[in-house]
């Protein structure tokens, strides 16, 4: 990324704790904003998302959206919620109308968006989970483009 940062690295000892981190960190975002998670299988993309969609306020049940390609919900913001694992290519996501959520009137999230990155605004606020050989511990760290007015979560 090209865009100048700031950067925060926490740790998480839980499940509840991922999601804690998620309920604090979106209530720095603003609408519009876009936010690209990466990390493997089981890294706790989702249970992030899943604290997100709790601190705003959202009822629904948050699942992945691997088979959907995206899940819109609506709470005090609108979380729309993009799961790339299976796209073939950019040109897949552009047919999502991807394009049209970004900037718009909630919060856009990217799980694997590693795989679309070049599809992706420079000024996306970024966070990458890793597993640890501790089963429930994960390092998590969040990358905010200095250029947006965003407050960084204290984990």
């Amino acid at each position: 990324m090209d865009v100048e940062e700031s950067i925060q690295k926490t740790i998480t000892h839980s499940t509840e704790g991922t999601q804690r981190l998620g309920e604090k960190f979106v209530k720095g975002l603003k609408d519009g904003t876009l936010v690209a998670l990466n990390g493997e299988i089981g890294a706790g993309k989702t249970v992030f998302v899943r604290g997100m969609a709790k601190a705003l306020n959202i009822k629904e049940n948050v699942v992945s959206p691997t088979f959907t390609l995206m899940r819109e919900y609506t709470g005090d913001k609108k979380l729309y919620h993009f799961d790339v694992y299976r796209m073939h290519d950019a040109d897949e996501l552009k047919e999502t109308g991807f394009q049209d959520y970004i900037g718009g009137d909630g919060i856009t999230v990217v799980e694997w968006a590693e795989m679309v990155e070049a599809e992706l605004p420079r000024d996306r606020v970024t966070v990458h989970m890793k597993r640890t050989d501790e089963p429930d511990r994960r390092e998590i760290v969040i990358r905010y483009p200095k250029n947006k007015d965003l407050e960084a979560v204290d984990g």
